[in-house]
């Protein structure tokens, strides 16, 4: 094949041989497996690759597309079983869309890729999606693949003003009795592990706790106690 000019090409199994999609492009086009359509990339997973036969080679656009009609039709009157979503003949290279249709492109996916900006999943959808997820769990080997690619990377000034607006107004609000509740009972049953237990008292090994004083009834103590039992919890307060 040259690069110069079109070529109308066809893609076959190479388990089984059989033809399965069929394509205009330039020469180097005919072996891109990127911008192709779902039941292509299922094919070739399923196939285990694919191979390419050229049809037409070095002539213009027109020529090409016709020579893709015609193969088409041809392959479809015999039964063979392809990708093609289409029947040919359509397109042309080097098409831009408008920033307007663009646009509409981008409020029609939004809703199915972004559904907290679109439209909210109904209740079956919902349904659906918790009755598949029920019991599954990451494996380590996942798990330590999300670590390794999430370890080390930091977040944007952008990012970090959003959370900081997000959590506006939340400095020092307390749960609310049914929280507390649940926070309690969640931690009931649940004695550390030796190795929390080590690693807890390995970073604490010889570094001093900072002291303070009460200053309702003059006790001394560590400021996590203090802060806990005295200052404005201090018995000794005045009401």
């Amino acid at each position: 094949m040259t690069a110069l000019g079109f070529c109308t090409y066809e893609h076959t199994r190479v388990d089984t041989g059989a033809v399965f999609y069929v394509g205009k492009g330039r020469a180097r086009r005919a072996s891109e497996t990127f911008n192709r359509n779902i039941h292509w990339k299922r094919t070739v997973a399923k196939a285990g690759g694919f191979s390419v036969r050229v049809v037409v080679d070095s002539v213009d656009e027109e020529l090409a597309f016709l020579a893709e009609v015609e193969r088409i039709d041809q392959l479809r009157r015999i039964g063979a079983k392809l990708c093609n979503m289409t029947d040919g003949g359509e397109g042309a290279s080097g098409l831009r869309a408008s920033d307007e249709t663009r646009l509409k492109q981008s409020e029609k996916c939004r809703g199915a890729l972004h559904p907290q900006f679109g439209k909210p999943k109904s209740e079956l959808t919902k349904a659906k999606l918790r009755a598949a997820n029920v019991g599954k769990t990451l494996s380590p080997e996942t798990r330590s693949k999300i670590g390794d690619a999430i370890r080390g990377r930091k977040e944007s000034i952008e990012t970090r003003e959003k959370k900081s607006l997000a959590l506006v107004g939340r400095a020092g609000a307390k749960p609310s009795e049914a929280t507390r509740r649940k926070m309690s009972e969640a931690r009931k049953g649940k004695p550390k592990s030796e190795a929390m237990r080590k690693k807890l008292g390995d970073s604490r090994r010889g570094v001093p706790h900072p002291m303070t004083t009460c200053n309702h009834c003059g006790k001394s103590g560590s400021v996590s106690n203090m802060a806990r039992w005295h200052f404005s919890n201090c018995k000794r307060k005045e009401s």
